[in-house]
């Protein structure tokens, strides 16, 4: 009973009927997360052997008293995983629980992030190939409630989520599964530059989250051809990002001055040295920045701020 009411307490619950009560389940099995309720349809359940695999993992990880109901989340990856579970014990006389998803194909892309809300909840976004998987107008995957973070873990045939790090790393050896990155990469073999880490920090410094990755546009804008890359801030941070350049050896004098354009755009003049360069057009804002190591053009203020703190950078002269 304790269980079926934190079910239907949930923020992304859209109708509580049959939701099923495990009788293996204490009252005080809590943090479950917040989203629709699954059906409880016995098809989408593990099958025998899919929840011998698990409950034999969970023993191995010192996990006692397994049971399984149905997950909240059976909607997550569609038809690539019919079937889902949550299982729940006891791990050192704590009670830990992981919702279990069973691939049925090879799902590319899966990148799993764990935050706050507005107000202070523990929310969480797993995307597929970029895209966040929610349901209907929700920002989030799902939410917790009570509790801390969700973890995360996958392999080509299953993905797991915990709010027990404990539980997760230790199911990550018995079920040989890794941890999914929280940033995309587009495309998924862009190689990784040693310099990006720095990038993220900055703004990992003032609560930017950066989502994807990508290759720039932007890499030869200041004449010669420079690595770069575009860092895209997460769904719900207001378009939030920026193309960073790494400049290898520094420059001399950059100068970008902008001028009214075609109404709704504005125009871009930029020079290095006193050599004029193509510069560029739109209606998109810009906030550029450089230092002796990056140059950067900035979307919005916010991003600006950050990367101009954590990597010493500042507004180019006009």
């Amino acid at each position: 009973m304790g269980l079926r009411l934190l079910l239907c307490t949930s923020l992304f619950v859209v109708a509580c009927q049959g939701v099923p009560a495990s009788a293996g389940t204490s009252a005080s099995a809590k943090g479950l997360p917040s989203a629709r309720v699954a059906s409880a349809d016995p098809s989408r359940l593990p099958t025998p052997e899919q929840e011998r695999a698990v409950t034999e993992a969970l023993a191995t990880a010192r996990v006692r008293g397994t049971s399984v109901i149905p997950s909240k989340f059976d909607w997550l990856f569609g038809t690539a995983a019919p079937r889902a579970g949550i299982f729940s014990g006891t791990l050192d006389a704590t009670e830990v629980w992981a919702d279990v998803h069973f691939l049925d194909a090879t799902t590319e892309g899966i990148t799993a992030c764990a935050g706050r809300s507005a107000s202070g909840e523990s929310v969480f976004t797993v995307s597929v190939k970029g895209r966040p998987q929610v349901l209907g107008g929700a920002g989030v995957t799902g939410a917790l409630s009570g509790t801390g973070p969700m973890y995360f873990a996958s392999s080509d045939r299953l993905f797991v989520m915990t709010p027990n790090v404990r539980l997760r790393d230790a199911l990550l050896p018995a079920l040989g599964l890794s941890v999914p990155s929280c940033i995309r990469r587009e495309p998924e073999t862009l190689p990784v530059f040693p310099w990006e880490r720095e990038v993220m920090d900055a703004f990992a410094a003032l609560g930017i989250e950066i989502r994807v990755i990508g290759g720039s546009k932007f890499e030869s804008f200041l004449g010669d051809p420079r690595d770069a890359r575009v860092f895209i801030g997460a769904s719900g941070q207001d378009g939030r990002g920026a193309d960073v350049l790494s400049l290898g050896v520094p420059l001399g004098e950059v100068r970008m001055c902008s001028s009214p354009s075609s109404p709704g755009f504005t125009k871009w003049a930029v020079s290095v040295d006193g050599r004029q360069l193509l510069g560029m057009e739109g209606s998109q804002a810009v906030y550029p920045l450089v230092g002796t190591r990056f140059f950067v053009l900035a979307w919005d203020r916010a991003t600006a701020e950050a990367l101009a703190h954590g990597l010493g950078l500042s507004a180019p002269s006009c």
